[in-house]
């Protein structure tokens, strides 16, 4: 079965108004285009166009408002907002500029190097994008032999003097056991966390001493199941020995998560929980969350799935008063694509959105005007479960609607830009 690719997206609204995304690929399946009527009049009101290199790393991508939140027409050929990127041998990206006013001079410019390994060894951000450093910053990273990240140093004014360094040390099997920062980058330690860990590498504590006074601030501690699951955490804000927040964790046999429960300052008392279903397969099927620990549900979310565990409803209970307040349905094809998304944001049972997705084969994908389905909204339904769309009063109409392969070639790089 070969794989689909989103062509188009509608979205539809009460007041008759509709939002269009069309979408168009290269042989590759790569997205290049992206094309939105924000008010379903006819006219375009953004283009965003993405191109490749031949192993399929995005190195360009624009954007072209032609009217965005108001009334004025922009009818230049420039884009608006062009971003390019470059990338090494490997495929690590080193280069990254915008344009933000689309006239041909860089507003930003980040440029990346890497070691042999593909760790990434400095970072710059030249935000005046004049190739110049008065204005950005600068990082710079060391690794050990295995890979791990050892120091990582910050120059906050371009100035060629770091500014902050921090270190890290770990344990033989790789974790992380500690980390130091230099705030002032003088030698000296104002910051200093510790790590442990158990035999199965789960991490046990962490300690924090903020001034590098030697005193702990900060204290979190964690244990765990048999199957390494997270069962409890505290916190100790003080460092004082009394945990000042407690969470616990329950799971099944399967490892889902069960219930969370949450004593936010210390004293005993439960002052949230969250309780999780699931079905046979593992999906999510109830989320129930209490605002008070009084045992009572203050908000309740259902989620429903089909036979191929593809969402088909989601209902929210914002009260817990058992009365669905958003009911949403979706539908698929026989490949798993979602066709239809609907909403209806208060639960009277009446349709506020309808969200309509078509798919298609690279090299049958067709340009051109296409019938689109519109959808009579406000239709009363059942509002303990809205009936899904073939149920909908429907009727298909073709639109006045230009297509991608009406618009000619775009300009995508405007000015004299060189990379």
């Amino acid at each position: 079965m070969s794989e689909s690719y989103l062509i188009s997206s509608v979205r539809y609204y009460p007041d008759g108004k509709f939002y269009i995304t069309n979408y168009s690929y290269d042989p590759k399946g790569n997205l290049i285009s992206e094309i939105r009527d924000r008010n379903g009049d006819g006219q375009f009101d953004e283009i965003y166009n993405y191109t490749y290199d031949t192993t399929g790393n995005l190195i360009s991508k624009s954007y072209d408002r032609f009217r965005y939140n108001s009334d004025e027409i922009d009818n230049d050929p420039y884009d608006d907002v062009i971003f390019n990127y470059t990338y090494d041998d490997q495929g690590n990206l080193i280069l990254e500029t915008t344009d933000w006013s689309g006239d041909g001079e860089l507003d930003f410019i980040s440029k990346y190097t890497y070691d042999s390994r593909g760790n990434l060894t400095s970072y710059l951000d030249d935000y005046g994008g004049d190739g110049y450093s008065e204005v950005g910053e600068a990082y710079k990273y060391i690794y050990d032999t295995k890979g791990n990240l050892i120091l990582s140093a910050t120059d906050f004014q371009m100035d060629g003097e770091f500014d902050s360094i921090s270190n890290y040390t770990y344990d033989s099997k790789g974790n992380l056991i500690s980390s130091t920062r230099d705030y002032a980058a003088e030698g000296v330690s104002g910051a200093t966390t510790n790590y442990t860990y158990d035999r199965k590498g789960n991490r046990l504590s962490e300690t924090y001493d903020g001034n590098g006074d030697g005193k702990l601030d900060r204290i979190y501690k964690y244990t765990y199941n048999r199957k390494g699951k997270l069962t409890s955490e505290t916190y100790d804000s003080n460092a004082d020995g009394k945990p000042d927040r407690i969470s616990n964790y329950t799971y099944d046999i399967k490892g889902n998560r069960l219930s969370e429960t949450y004593d936010d300052n210390g004293d005993g008392k439960l002052d949230r929980i969250y309780n999780y279903t699931y079905d046979i397969k593992g999906k999510l099927t109830s989320e129930t969350y209490d605002d008070n620990g009084d045992g009572k549900p203050d908000r309740i979310s259902n989620y429903t799935y089909n036979r191929r565990s593809k969402l088909t409803s989601e209902t929210y209970d914002s009260n817990g008063d058992g009365k669905p307040d958003k009911i949403s349905n979706y539908t698929y094809d026989i490949k798993g694509n979602r066709l239809s998304e609907t909403y209806d944001y208060d639960g009277d049972g009446s349709l506020d959105a309808v969200f309509i997705n078509t798919y298609a084969s690279i090299g049958k994908i067709v340009f051109g005007n296409s019938q689109t389905p519109t959808f009579s909204l406000g239709v009363s339904n059942n509002p303990a479960g809205l009936s899904p769309v073939d149920d909908i009063s429907a009727s298909f109409a073709t639109p006045n609607y230009l297509t991608a392969s009406q618009l000619g070639t775009l300009e995508t790089n405007p000015g004299n830009i060189s990379f």
